[in-house]
């Protein structure tokens, strides 16, 4: 079976520099190698990447290092892309609605460790979602798109200051 992916096995094309992790809904890793495995192979890719803090990570979600990421559920794809996002140190993270799989109990878990990564304000998270529950608590700034165009861009304070919410039956 052959599998494109970017570099080679080697690590001969180290992202030098890199400062990015993203994981999004789409299986980002190779459904047949183990998540070790994955994690060995594109955190070769990355020059912040540390392979005991992936499998601490994947221990504390649950996760077996020796299982085929194929094998997982949706929700568990994205639990090992998040701690390999995480384990590859990076400034910024992109996660792409990263709370719709998750059950509630891990959603307080991956809201800590978001919190954790952008504590020491020399990282960043940018967060594409609809469940805006969450952000209030989480965000410094908002960016409010409807049909690719930004209709608010403004720090949370102001958004506070200037929007309500409101919730309850639907209207028109």
């Amino acid at each position: 079976e052959s599998y494109n992916a970017l570099g080679d096995s080697q690590g001969d094309a180290t992202l030098e520099g890199a400062v990015y992790g993203l994981f999004a809904a789409e299986d980002l890793l190779h459904p047949a190698f183990s998540l070790l495995q994955n994690g060995r192979y594109y955190g070769s890719f990355y020059n912040g990447y540390e392979e005991v803090c992936f499998v601490e990570k994947l221990k504390q979600y649950h996760l077996d290092p020796r299982e085929k990421f194929g094998h997982l559920s949706k929700g568990q794809k994205l639990k090992c892309q998040f701690a390999f996002a995480l384990a590859c140190h990076s400034a910024y993270l992109f996660p792409d609605e990263p709370v719709a799989n998750f059950d509630p109990e891990f959603k307080k878990q991956f809201f800590a460790d978001l919190c954790a990564f952008i504590g020491d304000g020399e990282r960043t998270a940018v967060l594409s979602t609809h469940e805006t529950e969450d952000l209030d608590r989480l965000a410094d700034y908002l960016i409010f798109m409807k049909e690719g165009e930004a209709v608010i861009a403004s720090d949370m304070e102001k958004f506070r200051d200037s929007y309500r919410i409101v919730s309850g039956e639907s209207y028109k």
